[in-house]
């Protein structure tokens, strides 16, 4: 136990290790207090390399020996019979990278059936239903990115953004912390014998404290109470653990309210991330409706579209004369102008970000490789543009020239753009 406060806490940094042994321990204690009905994924999310992958194995070892943690490549299916198998306990998955849309969805069904231990309603074709297993278990997931566009999901998870550290510094702590966990699955029982013995209806009481205090401090924003339930939650956990190694005798009072009050400065740092968070992933569609009523108002003006044209308007793109169910917009321009004309509203994140949004939301349609933009010739120049159906701005588009376009432009994120002449036309 002595090993915990001394090296495990000390193997990476902090914050990554007090939201991870208190996910580790949440589902110990969550059914008894009957507060299992609600399960946040913790996502601790990173570029390889950061220790996601080692984090994650290491905590799992709470729960018994494991080999290695489940990946991400698994089905949905797959994902959710072992989090059926795993009753009250801890779940790794490992490894998510969002390389196709399959993946992605994959992730976002098992988050969301997670969360509140839903079954997918399916029937045989005698119309009587099918058996499907719902979660049981608390996840714990690490990928290079999360869910773009998607507040839902980041609302029923507690996201880590993590990054690069210098391990020389951790180096010793990670080494005895490997070497020590056999021994982990021995705290577990220890720390459910102490549980049992505690006044639940006090503890409940807690819950609902943290849960209002965290409410208070982001009321009428966007998944607030849903964000600040996961991390009350997630608090509970750390604030009794605290109080097991209390009790003890691995840390004296002192030590224990300076860890508590540790981990709450982390709880409130995590939730106005995730707050920001949320704002952001739906900042995309907010940005295409102000964008919509911009060009149906005749605000702004775009080359080559019959009727919005307009010299004494801000240009904001063009159509190419091939091209004629599409638009080309000057990035910089179109988000510079539709943020000005939303100020009173306003609209979170930047270019890069609105941009990443609308090609997961299929708005921007085509990119040149590894990039959200594409790069075209237009008035005797290269432009980088964003380009977008015109079905997504409110124009209805005949089917023929649907078809063509089909035809003229069929890009795919691996390969170049089709090149232009400096007319417009491919």
């Amino acid at each position: 136990m002595l090993h915990i406060k001394k090296d495990l806490l000390n193997a990476w940094p902090r914050y990554w290790m007090t939201f991870g042994i208190a996910q580790t321990l949440l589902p110990a204690i969550s059914r008894p207090l009957n507060l299992h009905k609600k399960r946040a994924t913790l996502f601790y999310e990173g570029l390889t390399g950061s220790g996601k992958t080692e984090i994650t194995h290491l905590l799992q070892q709470f729960w018994g020996p494991f080999d290695a943690p489940l990946n991400m490549t698994s089905s949905a299916k797959g994902v959710m019979e072992e989090a059926y198998q795993f009753k009250d306990a801890l779940l790794v998955i490992d490894d998510f990278k969002g390389i196709n849309r399959y993946q992605e969805e994959m992730l976002r069904s098992v988050i969301q059936y997670s969360y509140d231990g839903t079954k997918t309603a399916k029937q045989n074709r005698d119309c009587t239903q099918q058996k499907e297993k719902g979660s049981r278990a608390t996840l714990m997931m690490s990928g290079e990115h999360f869910l773009a566009s998607e507040a839902s999901a980041v609302a029923r998870t507690i996201l880590l953004e993590v990054d690069k550290i210098n391990t020389v510094k951790t180096r010793d702590a990670y080494t005895r912390s490997w070497a020590m966990s056999p021994n982990y699955r021995g705290v577990t029982p220890r720390f459910i014998h102490w549980f049992l013995n505690q006044d639940h209806a006090k503890i409940k009481e807690l819950v609902e404290k943290y849960h209002s205090d965290l409410q208070t401090r982001s009321s009428g924003k966007q998944n607030s109470s849903r964000i600040a339930l996961n991390l009350s939650l997630n608090y509970l956990c750390w604030y009794l653990f605290v109080d097991f190694m209390a009790d003890s005798g691995v840390v004296d009072r002192k030590e224990a309210d300076e860890l508590k009050d540790e981990h709450w400065g982390y709880v409130l740092k995590c939730q106005s991330s995730m707050l920001g968070r949320c704002e952001d992933e739906q900042s995309a569609i907010v940005f295409m409706r102000f964008l919509r009523q911009l060009i149906a108002s005749k605000q702004v003006s775009i080359a080559n579209l019959d009727g919005h044209y307009n010299e004494h308007k801000q240009q904001i793109g063009f159509v190419a004369p091939g091209s004629p169910g599409q638009v080309n917009l000057f990035p910089d321009i179109t988000f510079t102008t539709v943020r000005s004309f939303a100020r009173d509203t306003g609209i979170a994140g930047t270019e890069r970000s609105i941009a990443k949004q609308l090609v997961d939301m299929e708005v921007i349609c085509a990119t040149d490789p590894a990039r959200n933009k594409r790069l075209v010739r237009y008035g005797g120049s290269r432009q980088r543009v964003w380009t977008i159906d015109l079905e997504h701005l409110g124009f209805e588009v005949k089917p023929e020239i649907k078809a063509q376009q089909a035809q003229v432009l069929q890009l795919h994120p691996s390969e170049p753009a089709p090149k232009m002449d400096e007319n417009g036309i491919f």
